[in-house]
């Protein structure tokens, strides 16, 4: 048993890495949102009610840009993540270099197709007289100028995947006062209509790509190069995972036209207004969800890539923990207010309202599984099991529908929000059944996550170490006889001893951290290596690389005694490896 400044894995690194990162997706997407309001309630001020609706008439042709970014970026960032964790910063290149130069051909292609016939499009798309004129001006821009938007989504998402989601966040705050001032100055200053709101938020999105893009110059990871040979593998790979996101787009938007249509045919105004309160409450609580989500993609897959399936397991362990508590909570203040959020939704007589807030109380049921639901697919997609994540994505429509339409089959309109709860709770179990039976054929996993539940080596040490000097020298004698019990060569043992003592005394003399902070540390054994793995959060620091500050500190000798070395300075860590062939 290890001493009080020892133990076998402490959260500390995971936890801060999650804080960092779930807050910062969440905060980006409720930007995303608050853009949408925002340019929405600019356009309706400032030209009319019209030019919004005739916004909201061409978003089924804007969602194919979404398509296309979903398939060839959403993919190759569990790809990239993952060779990343590899070390294997070559390939992680050339997945963003691929992933960035499809979406750019395709993307500029679309764009290039609906500039020429937009117009007619647009006229196909509206035939009402007083919106058709606003669609048709507006469609034929917002769409040619799209390729932008997707690269800025591109770089977005790339950029939190290396390790910084708050500059993404920065970003966004920007873009929201950017595409607030260019509508203004277009519409009342320039006059030039509805067109000039596709191109304010072209504008917008094309600074912020730049800001984006300016940040991948220090990267270690993803950097443009030539794919050599490997573009039609790669490019296969980021489709192949991607595919099962755009699907579950698709289906999304597919059921969600279903669902109106027969909540509006069998039920009327009345029932419909309830449910579109329910359908906003879900996009909210799915801020939560597409953080965990995102978190795991890009967290989740540099652990897999590193092997390190203790920490994965542990990462995954906090975010349900997290989004169990998010959906508890939301379900108990629902429950609680439900009158209140029924009238904040406009709900102005007493039969509305008591209509909207007994169906709101069964449909607050299912938030919790649903939430589970919409994050489990990000586990199975890192761990590869994309037939499990297409499976998953297509779960919850398929049985909401099924479950609306058998009500709205029998006419009891008071029933039709058990659908929710049904959906979410059978859902969540037959997904669990269908991960059981693929646990059965891999039993080295967790019967419902599917996990790694061993670690994949010969033999391990992995222990979080606080940063006082007397716990990193209980460490390196932890470490010495780990390596001893090896049996490895006394020249080997020297070299391990050696690296992690003069990597530990760098840490405690420049990192800047206290007994509070934990340092992880980890030696792993497979039949050809031996891998030492030492991760802080303090001051962003390469030991590999000699310069004034750190010359005279011993660590070159680092560079001589082991047969690789890879520093990463990712999710506020200073990550350091050091590989030892046997």
């Amino acid at each position: 048993m290890m001493e009080q400044h020892i133990t076998t894995r402490d959260s500390y690194l995971i936890a801060k890495a999650i804080r960092s990162f779930i807050f910062a997706s969440i905060l980006t997407a409720a930007i995303g949102q608050l853009i949408v309001v925002t340019h929405a309630v600019i356009v309706g001020q400032l030209l009319s009610p019209h030019a919004m609706s005739a916004i909201s008439m061409a978003a089924p042709v804007m969602m194919i840009p979404t398509m296309i970014y979903l398939l060839l970026v959403s993919g190759a960032t569990v790809v990239a993540s993952k060779a990343a964790g590899e070390r294997n910063y070559r390939k992680a290149s050339q997945v963003f270099t691929v992933s960035i130069g499809s979406t750019l051909v395709v993307s500029l292609l679309f764009s290039l197709v609906f500039t020429v016939f937009g117009r007619q499009l647009a006229v196909m798309l509206c035939s009402d007289s007083t919106l058709q004129p606003y669609v048709v001006d507006y469609l034929p821009i917002a769409a040619g100028l799209s390729f932008v938007t997707v690269l800025f989504q591109t770089l977005s998402l790339f950029t939190g995947v290396d390790g910084h989601p708050q500059r993404v966040s920065r970003i966004m705050l920007l873009s929201l006062l950017l595409i607030a001032v260019f509508d203004v100055v277009f519409i009342r200053c320039l006059g030039m209509g509805i067109r000039s709101t596709a191109l304010a938020t072209a504008l917008a999105d094309l600074i912020a790509a730049a800001y984006l893009w300016v940040g991948f110059r220090h990267s270690v990871a993803y950097r443009l190069c030539r794919p050599k040979g490997q573009l039609k593998a790669l490019l296969g790979e980021n489709v192949k995972t991607g595919a099962p996101q755009m699907l579950g787009l698709l289906l999304l938007a597919f059921f969600a036209a279903l669902l109106n249509g027969l909540v509006v045919n069998y039920f009327g105004a009345a029932v419909m207004f309830t449910f579109s309160i329910a359908i906003s409450l879900i996009n909210l609580v799915n801020l939560f969800t597409t953080g965990a989500s995102q978190t795991f993609r890009a967290i989740g897959g540099m652990f897999y890539g590193q092997c390190d399936y203790a920490g994965l397991r542990m990462l995954n362990s906090r975010l349900l923990l997290m989004l169990l508590v998010a959906g508890i909570v939301s379900t108990v203040l629902g429950e609680l207010f439900t009158p209140q959020l029924a009238m904040l939704y406009g709900a102005d007589t007493p039969l509305l309202l008591s209509s909207a807030s007994s169906g709101l109380r069964i449909m607050l049921l299912m938030l919790v599984p649903f939430m589970i639901q919409l994050y489990q697919p990000a586990v199975y997609i890192v761990l590869g099991h994309l037939r499990l994540v297409t499976f998953s994505v297509m779960l919850f429509n398929v049985m909401m529908a099924a479950a609306v339409f058998l009500f709205c089959q029998i006419g009891r309109p008071d029933l039709i929000w058990w659908a929710f709860p049904i959906a979410g709770w059978g859902g969540l179990l037959l997904m669990a059944a269908v991960a059981y039976k693929v646990h059965l054929r891999q039993p080295d996993s967790h019967p419902l996550t599917l996990l790694p539940s061993n670690d994949g080596f010969l033999d391990q040490l992995f222990f979080s170490v606080s940063a006082t000097r007397e716990a990193f020298e209980k460490a390196i004698a932890d470490i010495h006889q780990f390596v001893v019990r090896q049996r490895l060569p006394s020249q080997a043992c020297y070299a391990v001893d050696a690296c992690a003592e003069e990597l530990l005394k760098n840490i405690m003399e420049h990192a800047g951290l206290t007994r509070r902070h934990y340092v992880d540390v980890s030696v792993t054994r497979s039949d050809s290596e031996l891998i030492l793995t030492i991760k802080d959060d303090g001051r962003p620091f390469n030991p590999f690389v000699v310069t004034q500050e750190n010359r005279n500190l011993g660590l070159s000798i680092v560079n001589g005694l082991c047969s690789k070395t890879d520093y990463n300075y990712q999710f506020g860590q200073n990550m350091t490896f050091l590989t030892f062939k046997l």
